[in-house]
């Protein structure tokens, strides 16, 4: 898998290469391995890693619940959603490259990257089990 690191200020970010194609039979696939045969476009999401980012978002953005934005192929966001698991907390998960509204609303989010948490009135960019631990207190998780 194709692996390029960018900067984006304070988290180290990496572009995995992931890529989107459409079967003869009409289907759209994404992965890290398009078939040579298939015309294919390049995805550039960023898989967040390193200090994760805390800031508060708009009401609009307040769902009452844990909500996770991730891509199918990010190892950060299935290290995030394991944690979340283990802690017992109920979440929602939204992979933006499968749901177009997902999407959308991560870009209203302002997401620079995966994963992209909402836990009340805040968002994490990238993930930090010891940040993410003390908004579920903060946010009355157990």
């Amino acid at each position: 898998m194709l692996a390029l690191c960018g900067a984006l200020l304070a988290p180290a970010a990496f572009a995995a290469g992931v890529y989107k194609w459409t079967d003869p039979d009409g289907r759209t696939h994404f992965g890290d391995r398009p078939p040579e045969d298939a015309a294919v476009q390049e995805i550039k999401i960023r898989s967040l890693e390193g200090s994760a980012e805390v800031e508060t978002v708009a009401a609009e953005f307040v769902y009452g619940s844990v909500v996770i934005y991730t891509t199918e192929w990010c190892g950060v966001c299935k290290q995030a959603k394991a944690h979340l698991k283990s802690r017992g907390v109920v979440f929602t998960e939204f992979d933006i490259e499968k749901n177009g509204l997902a999407k959308a609303e991560f870009r209203r989010l302002n997401g620079k990257g995966v994963p992209l948490i909402l836990v009340g009135d805040k968002r994490m960019s990238g993930f930090s089990a010891t940040r993410l631990d003390k908004l579920l207190q903060e946010g009355g998780w157990r």
